[in-house]
């Protein structure tokens, strides 16, 4: 019997063990944050690999399975009071034709399941707590397989995580994962995003020139320079700046034939056309404005990078990350000073003499803040002074 608490390295150690032995394969949920780490073990399902007919599995392997999750879950976590419900299964093992279709199901064959500690009110977690700030809880599939631990990407690789802003907890993982992780320097983020708005601003300092090379013989009404963010799209994720032109009659001849220059190789800069005619002003039989459509964008250059994880840097706030935003849009036009905020259920809306300057979509299902939350000023003002560094920043 163990009389000191089981760390989570200690006890995934032991299950990677137990699976190398006993060939099997296990799903648990992880989470993670920058100082902590929770383990959720309050069901815990074992697949057994590479067993080709149930019928030939003998009962003392199955007993001795069983043994050792006993000892593991009662001796080795004996300091730990909360319920788990372990199981364990041959999947695809049964099977059964289909009594009303020409075809056979499979079914998992059941060899037992346990409880341990089911008096208890709480559900058993592991829990292990770093000297650094709190951060949002991202969650990860941890698979234990014959022998090997690895967290299963819950978005993309190209991510940055909270917990990578860590370097004492990203070692420990890294001690027991097979895909470790790397740590991320937050003042060598800060750098990135230093660099990437400075080449915003050279664009933003461009614009005659990108005027010229673009609108020579065309009657352009106005035009605007924007950043854009979209986390989905047909494409993938869309990061960018891009030049809006509203023209009169556009001669499609000279703008398909255009050879655009290169303005900046560092940050992806497209051009969007718009035609202004009446269907921007009524809506009468209006039903589709191409303009609207990421189809519309016409590539300026051949960068291809899409900053996520420098984009962390530059809009994360204390309760606002950037992986709450589905989609960013903002003028950078010209110097602007936001003077009003409108919030439309998950929608930020920021003004500047009754025009839009900048609007963030906010997936709020991801965040701790509720929908009235997001109406009190305190995080009005909070989101307000991200998106006015931003625009400052960029129109210096």
């Amino acid at each position: 019997m163990r009389f000191t608490e089981i760390t989570i390295s200690e006890f995934i150690e032991k299950l990677k063990e137990l699976s190398k032995k006993h060939n099997f394969e296990t799903n648990l949920t992880i989470a993670l944050s920058q100082n902590k780490i929770i383990l959720h073990l309050e069901h815990v399902h074992l697949k057994l690999q590479n067993i080709y007919d149930y019928k030939d599995l003998k009962f003392d392997t199955v007993k001795e399975l069983q043994n050792d999750l006993d000892e593991l879950f009662t001796e080795e976590l004996y300091q730990h009071k909360g319920t788990a419900y372990v199981s364990a299964s041959i999947p695809n093992a049964i099977v059964e034709p289909d009594p009303w279709e020409d075809y056979d199901n499979y079914v998992d064959y059941d060899l037992f399941d346990t409880f341990y500690n089911k008096k208890s009110k709480d559900s058993l977690t592991l829990e292990q707590k770093f000297d650094d700030k709190k951060s949002n809880i991202e969650y990860f599939t941890l698979t234990i397989d014959k022998g090997e631990a690895k967290l299963q990407y819950p978005h993309n690789k190209s991510k940055i995580y909270q917990f990578q802003y860590n370097m004492e907890l990203v070692d420990t993982l890294n001690q027991i994962m097979e895909n470790p992780y790397q740590f991320v320097s937050t003042s060598e983020l800060k750098d990135d995003a230093d660099k990437l708005l400075d080449n915003i601003n050279k664009i933003y300092k461009k614009q005659s020139d990108i005027n010229h090379n673009i609108n020579k013989g065309q009657i352009v009404t106005h035009k605007t320079l924007t950043f854009n963010y979209i986390e989905k799209s047909y494409k993938g994720q869309l990061t960018g700046i891009v030049y809006n032109t509203y023209y009169i009659a556009p001669d499609y001849n000279k703008l398909n034939g255009m050879k655009y220059k290169t303005f900046n190789k560092k940050v992806p800069l497209y051009h969007n056309i718009i035609k202004n005619h009446m269907d921007l002003r009524t809506t009468f039989g209006y039903k589709y404005e191409p303009s609207l459509s990421l189809f519309n964008l016409r590539k300026m250059n051949d960068c291809e990078n899409t900053y996520e994880q420098t984009l962390t840097k530059v809009f994360d706030s204390e309760n606002f990350k950037f992986s709450h935003m589905k989609q960013i849009y903002i003028d950078i036009t010209k110097p602007t000073n936001i003077d009003q905020v409108l919030v439309d259920l998950g929608t930020y809306y920021f003004l500047f003499k009754n025009e839009l300057v900048a609007q963030i979509y906010l997936d709020v299902d991801k965040m701790k803040l509720s929908y009235n939350d997001l109406e009190k000023e305190q995080y009005k003002d909070e989101l307000k002074k991200t998106v006015q560094n931003f625009i400052t920043r960029s129109t210096k």
